[in-house]
Order: C-alpha cells, then sequence, then structure tokens
C-alpha cells in the first residue's frame, strides 16, 4: 500500500501492518476496522499529503513575490531617504531624525553613527540664526568682487 520513502504519508509501521492485515488479516472484520476502512484512510492520507506538497509548493512561490517586494520596497525607502537627507539641508532637526534613520540591509539593522556636532559654534549660529561654517550668502559673486569685466574676450 506505501512505499518507504521518508516523505511517506503512511509511517512505516503502519504501513507494515496494513501489509499484514492485507496478507493475513484479509477477510477479518473488527468494529470500525476493515481491510476497505483501513484503504480508505490510507488513501485519504495520501491526499492530504499531496494538498500540503501542493501548499508547500504555493508557500514557496508566494515567499519569493513576497521577498521581490520587499526588495522593491527598500530599494525605494533608500531612495526616498536618500532625497529626504538632500531635502532636509537647512532644517537641523528634520536632518537629524533622517540621520538616524538606518535602513536594515539583509534584514539586520545597521547600527546607527554617531553624529558629531559642532558644540559651541553651532549653538551660537543657532542663537545668532546662522548655520555654522557657513557664509551668508551675499547675491555678489566671490571672483567679481574689486575686479572689473573687460569685453575683451
Amino acid at each position: 500500500m506505501s512505499n518507504s520513502g521518508t516523505n511517506d504519508p503512511i509511517p512505516a509501521d503502519i504501513a507494515e501492518f496494513l501489509e499484514l492485515y492485507e496478507q493475513r488479516l484479509d477477510g477479518v472484520q473488527f468494529p470500525d476496522v476493515s481491510r476497505d476502512r483501513l484503504r480508505e484512510l490510507s488513501a485519504r492520507a495520501c491526499a492530504e499529503a499531496e494538498a500540503l506538497e501542493a501548499l508547500h509548493e504555493q508557500v514557496r512561490v508566494q515567499r519569493q513575490a513576497l521577498d521581490r517586494a520587499r526588495a522593491a520596497l527598500r530599494r525605494a525607502a533608500e531612495r526616498g531617504l536618500a532625497y529626504a537627507k538632500v531635502y532636509a539641508d537647512g532644517d537641523e532637526p528634520l536632518a537629524a531624525e533622517l540621520g538616524a534613520l538606518r535602513l536594515a540591509h539583509g534584514g539586520e539593522a545597521k547600527p546607527a553613527r554617531k553624529r558629531r556636532t559642532r558644540g559651541k559654534a553651532k549653538a551660537k549660529a543657532a542663537n545668532e540664526g546662522e548655520r555654522p561654517g557657513k557664509e551668508i550668502p551675499t547675491g555678489e559673486l566671490p571672483f567679481a568682487a574689486g575686479a572689473e569685466v573687460s569685453d575683451a574676450a
């Protein structure tokens, strides 16, 4: 009734009993147990095993689809984070929040790097409304200051 494969839906000890029953107890019936009933239950076990195998295949296929969707989402999130960091230039609170984010690569989050602060220069600039390390634009070109433009080109 059954072959002895490792994924056999009928355990080896039960298969051995079924074989013995077929050979030596073929005409014997017990309450709720007969050759026909055992054959019916064996067929049902085999059908359920086939259904389970089909479901395993569906899970495998669906897992691949999920992996592809997650990869696409990761690429979009990484790209969005890069754009947002550029957008946040000049908005220190937003830039700090975005800088603290570390998107996971391959399922594991990268540890957040510690950001260096500019300490007193940063605090002073915040009080004065300036950004440390940057000059306030005047609208004039730095190379044009004090130089005359000639038309001899």
